[in-house]
């Protein structure tokens, strides 16, 4: 059997100061602070006012997809806010029940990987009106107690996705910068326009760094320096002073953003000729933990995971109530885009419709890399421009140390035309590496292309329009893009389905902005012009990704350690993220300006994905500790014996069951005898008394077969659904939820059923092979113990008797030696009479380990073995599907 293992480490070392931490603040707390469900920290959260300025930050907090079960505290959780605008589906119960599907699988899929994930219908500050003040800092920072409340109860909270239009955090520091000996400034500038890490940082300072209001921030620029002669050492030092004959002073206004005021200095002299700097700390870090401090690059880290899926950004059509003088609109009766004459372009609109579109094949593409649906290799590819500025080589190998698995690399040419870059874009990589020259819309690459050569790789849908040279008539063209490649082309690409037959792709993006919205300076989020045509969003939905990192500032930069991190076995993509904040922290040398890069590299789409596929679709996942958690193993279809299972047989404590999948468990270590069919995600084997029993399994398509018990006459009252397999009397109580001596009815889909009076199938039976509604009759109301069920006529029932009478073994396909009928039952009697289904063959044996000449009952059996000579001479059977 090929098993393939995904290793999950336990908590990273960044997160033993923040544990320790925890632990520290749990002994101070009074005991009613003990560990909570997560449904009662959503309801106290609930209205949360982070400021008390009577607008909570967080209005609504309703858990949905429920299972009615408490979350266990233990669990490898994921909490999904999923926006409740969204989650409305406007009314559309359609829309809806598309949407709750998704998620659904989403979870079964996160469970197949060990993590509990749970939806949180949500709504907070800004989502209700379009006129909320500008404090989307604040909202993130009641977001953030919301997750430190969660961590409190949920040591295994990893992370956070957010599907749907969220607040952000933007980062403005400061500091005192001396380049070259001959100038010394300090001004305050974007760090990280967006950033998850405010959200994810749970025991920083942040708050203490908060602006929300418009503030005035002091900078200065000064040159021809004179340093102090008392200085206690060379600059930077703490308590230095510089002089300057040449220098300016000023003011910059920044509003609702964190200020990391790394600069600690006072100026004199501002109105004289001379300017005096007096420098009071080297590296202040406002922001910083204590256990952050001790790093030797002191920087913030986080302790949670977090990403976004936002296509609300992307969601915009152009008006569809614009007609110009002849009537017609910007598209034609098809919703293609057509020539008109305006006074101007397009306006372009909120389609919610759109959005729905784009977050569903969104999901579909999340399933399908997980599920190992792909068609192409897997492969590390990349792009950049200008060679000069950015050699290919060197973010080829960038992207290379992500795995070792990689195929070949698709090399794309040297300084790219944008014709180059569409036509790298359609070809197929996993890890897809790209390095230009970028900002908050588009990426920059080669302008010297033959314009109508772009239209035939893009396709006949334009989605841009220009006005035609010297007319009044506008007509959808790409001819005036140049070299900068953006909304107009990604989404023109995505109309066209020119990228529809591409395998899901990871997008690692090393330009300026790529990740930073547009206008985040002086909009909320919420506002119809923020982060318009977002380039970093236009990646993961237009061009077929499932994840993204990219850059929020203007700094050139990449993430360390980030492809080395995803190299290890199972490692998320979220994973790569934390890596490069370890690399940073541990590297003494990054100085001034670089010491903090890793605050702006931020994460898209869903943290949880890996590189290579996972295969959920076509493998039960096996975990050596209840609730999903430990080691985990996926186990592929097919019989898996005892030495298939290796430490896993007898030790396995819960299963993750994809939803088209069964799963059958024995005792037996080769998979014949007594079973248990489950067909749902199993948290603890013990509910079904099969704890350190599991030697052998079978995981199998889902059959619709199962038995319905009912406690009432007529198909009323308690009922259960119960597949096939082998039930004791405890096993129907606890597992099934009915009591079986109080069954009356039953109806039968697919199934035949043995019921015995005693427990674990001994004593007096009876064969039922149709639905009954009264078990009265047959003398068998509220009577039975234990039941055999079985697949109809795909099993071999061996009687201790002539006419089918006496104790019986029921047999489905399969190889059942001496040992293993005894092990059944078969042990001081033997088998007079044997019944053979329809449907399988038996070929039966006189010797032990299937020798000699065999008797062979093909769909047919006999009543009396002596007739045939071979009445108690059977030592050995194989059973064989038809």
């Amino acid at each position: 059997m090929n098993f393939s293992r995904t290793t999950r480490g336990t908590a990273p070392s960044r997160l033993l100061p923040f544990l320790f931490a925890l632990l520290c603040a749990a002994l101070l707390l009074p005991a009613a602070a003990s560990a909570a469900d997560l449904r009662d920290i959503l309801a106290d959260f609930e209205g949360f006012d982070h400021d008390g300025d009577g607008d909570a930050e967080l209005q609504i907090l309703n858990p949905i997809l429920d299972d009615g079960q408490p979350t266990p505290t233990n669990s490898n959780l994921v909490v999904v806010l999923l926006e409740k605008r969204l989650a409305d589906a406007n009314g559309n119960p359609f829309v809806f029940f598309a949407l709750a599907d998704r998620l659904q699988r989403l979870r079964q899929d996160l469970l197949a990987q060990g993590y509990v994930m749970q939806v949180v219908e949500t709504q907070v500050y800004g989502h209700s009106s379009g006129e909320d003040a500008h404090q989307d800092g604040r909202t993130v920072l009641a977001m953030r107690e919301l997750f430190r409340s969660i961590s409190y109860s949920y040591g295994g909270f990893r992370g956070a996705v957010l599907i749907g239009n969220f607040p952000e955090a933007s980062v403005v520091r400061s500091l005192l910068w001396r380049k070259h000996d001959d100038r010394i400034t300090s001004h305050p500038q974007p760090l990280a326009r967006r950033t998850d890490l405010v959200l994810g940082d749970l025991d920083g300072r942040w708050e203490d760094t908060y602006l929300q209001h418009p503030t005035e921030l002091r900078s200065f620029n000064a040159v021809d320096l004179k340093e102090s002669p008392g200085n206690p050492g060379p600059w930077p030092c703490e308590d230095c002073l510089l002089e300057s004959r040449d220098f300016v002073t000023g003011t910059v206004a920044f509003e609702d953003v964190f200020y990391v005021k790394d600069d600690l200095y006072t100026l004199t002299g501002q109105d004289s000729s001379v300017l005096e700097i007096y420098m009071h700390q080297i590296r202040r870090g406002p922001e910083l933990s204590p256990s952050d401090r001790l790093l030797q690059n002191p920087i913030a880290r986080p302790e949670l995971k977090i990403s976004r899926i936002d296509a609300k950004r992307l969601a915009v059509i152009p008006d569809p109530a614009f007609r110009d003088e002849n009537g017609k609109g910007w598209l034609d009766d098809q919703g293609r885009p057509q020539a008109v004459v305006p006074d101007s372009g397009p306006a372009w609109v909120h389609d919610l419709d759109l959005e729905y579109k784009l977050l569903f094949e969104y999901l579909d593409r999340n399933h399908a890399q997980r599920a190992g649906d792909t068609d192409g290799p897997f492969r590390s590819t990349a792009l950049t421009f200008p060679e000069g500025d950015f050699p290919i080589a060197s973010t080829r190998n960038f992207g290379e140390q992500a795995s070792d698995d990689f195929a070949a690399p698709f090399t794309a040419p040297k300084d790219p035309s944008m014709v180059d870059y569409v036509r790298w874009l359609k070809e197929n990589g996993t890890l897809k590496s790209v390095h230009t020259h970028a900002d908050s819309t588009g990426t920059f690459v080669g302008g010297d292309y033959d314009r109508n050569q772009l239209h035939q790789e893009v396709g006949p849908q334009i989605w841009h329009w220009e006005r035609s040279p010297g007319g009044d008539t506008f007509a959808p063209t790409l001819a005036k893009i140049n070299d900068k490649a953006d909304r107009r082309l990604f989404h023109s690409l995505w109309r066209n389905g020119a990228l529809d037959h591409l395998d899901p792709a990871f997008y690692l993006h090393n330009g300026c902005d790529v990740n930073s919205p547009l206008s985040v300076e002086s909009l909320p989020f919420n506002h119809i012009d923020y982060g318009w045509a977002q380039q970093a969003e236009s990646y993961l939905f237009h061009l077929e990704g499932v994840a993204v990192l990219a850059r929020s500032k203007d700094f050139n930069d990449r993430p360390e350690g980030f492809t080395d991190a995803l190299a290890s076995p199972g490692a998320p993509w979220g994973e790569g993220w934390f890596r490069q904040f370890d690399v940073s922290s541990q590297d003494a040398g990054l100085i001034d300006i670089q010491r903090k890069r890793s605050y702006s590299w931020g994460l898209l789409g869903d943290w949880t994905l890996t590189l290579p596929a996972t295969f959920v679709d076509d493998a039960v996942v096996a975990f050596d500790h209840t609730q999903y958690r430990g080691w985990d193993l996926a186990i592929p279809r097919g019989l898996s014996t005892e030495a298939d299972l290796g430490t896993y047989a007898k030790n396995t404590d819960s299963f993750a069951i994809h939803d088209h999948l069964e799963l059958r468990m024995y005792h037996s270590p080769n998979g014949v005898g007594p079973y248990a069919t489950v067909r749902h995600n199993l948290p603890d084997v013990d509910r079904y008394y099969y704890d350190n029993w599991i030697h052998s399994v079978e995981v199998r398509d889902r059959e619709n077969t199962y038995a319905t018990f009912y406690s009432g006459t007529g198909y009323t009252g308690t009922r259960a659904h119960v597949p096939t397999g082998f039930y004791t009397y405890t096993q129907l109580r606890d597992s099934f939820g009915i009591l079986p001596t109080t069954i009356s009815s039953m109806q039968l889909f697919g199934v035949d059923i043995v019921a015995f009076d005693r427990q674990s199938w001994w004593n007096n039976w009876t064969f039922l092979t149709s639905s009954t509604n009264n078990l009265g009759p047959k003398g068998w109301d509220n009577r039975i113990e234990s039941v055999i069920i079985a697949p109809r006529n795909r099993y071999v029932t061996a009687y201790q008797n002539a006419g089918y009478h006496g104790d019986l073994l029921m047999l489905e396909p399969g190889r059942y030696d001496e040992g293993d009928l005894r092990d059944l039952g078969l042990d001081g009697w033997g088998i007079s009479s044997i019944y053979v289904g329809n449907q399988v063959k038996v070929r039966a044996y006189r010797q032990s380990g299937f020798r000699g000449t065999p008797l062979v009952l093909d769909g047919s059996g006999t009543g009396n073995l002596q007739n045939l000579g071979w009445n108690d001479a059977i030592r050995s059977i194989i059973v064989e599907a038809r």
